[in-house]
């Protein structure tokens, strides 16, 4: 605990296997350490371990989230980009919370849940996918991601917690696909988006949204089909054709929602 507390000459730091946990606020404000090796398999790593390391570029994280706690990595805002590992089912309390330089990110196909704060006030943050796997979003998830524009929540989400989206005043493009309204908590959007921008749901599910609490307060609710987007089934002769997000960035293989392939916009089924 505190082992290195405002160490502001150490740059760099290996973490030997041998090493098998690391202490509460740990490295915290070892502002110059700009490299950050661990150990693939650790028994954990306490609380705000390297809060307000503000020189680290890049971090490898452990294979496992068990026992991770809260705040590890946060106003760590040299980070600019981020992988969550594979095999990774949730993620830890505001693990890159205020990771100011943070413009890209990568989550798992083996997530079901998105923890709260995550990228919470990553302002720099401009696109995420989120992988079919997850069903729940937790609070202040990505609040104040001022750089975000568009979304696409998979099928599988079912619930979606306070202010997850909040403040996020560029995001004009909300996409869901889960027939069914997701369940979710106050606040979940700002006014930015609740009234400029558009809620895109299953056709036949346009009513439902519209009705639905919280999602009923978006002023503009319309249905994917009628945009110009069409159903991947229906347009085999394109499937060896390379796909992207909406963002401009390569699609995961496996992954569903709205892309654009051949420069029009589809639903990957």
């Amino acid at each position: 605990m505190w082992a290195f507390y405002g160490c502001t000459r150490m740059t760099s730091l290996t973490i030997l296997g041998s090493v098998t946990s690391i202490g509460v606020k740990s490295f915290h404000g070892c502002s110059a350490l700009t490299t950050l090796t661990l150990p693939k398999h650790m028994a954990g790593i306490g609380d705000y371990a390297f809060i307000e390391c503000k020189s680290l570029a890049a971090v490898d994280l452990p294979d496992s989230e068990t026992n991770l706690g809260i705040g590890i990595f946060v106003w760590c805002t040299s980070l600019t980009s981020v992988v969550i590992p594979d095999g990774w089912t949730r993620t830890p309390t505001g693990l890159f919370y205020c990771c100011t330089g943070i413009k890209s990110a990568t989550l798992p196909n083996s997530l079901t849940k998105i923890g709260n704060q995550l990228f919470g006030n990553c302002p720099a943050l401009t696109s995420i996918d989120i992988p079919n796997s997850v069903t729940t979003i937790g609070h202040h998830a990505f609040s104040d991601c001022t750089s975000l524009t568009s979304i696409t929540l998979p099928e599988n989400v079912t619930a979606i917690d306070t202010m997850a989206f909040f403040g996020c005043t560029s995001l004009k493009e909300f996409i869901s696909l889960n027939a069914t309204p997701p369940a979710v908590a106050d606040s979940i959007f700002g006014e930015e988006t609740l009234t400029s921008g558009t809620l895109y749901v299953p056709a036949a599910a346009v009513d439902a949204y519209a009705s639905a609490d919280r999602w009923k307060e978006f002023l503009n609710i319309k249905p994917l089909d009628p945009t110009g987007i069409t159903a991947a089934a229906a347009e085999t002769h394109r499937k060896t054709a390379k796909a992207y997000t909406l963002q401009g960035t390569a699609a995961t293989r496996g992954r569903k929602g709205i892309v654009v392939r051949d420069g029009k916009k589809m639903i990957k089924e």
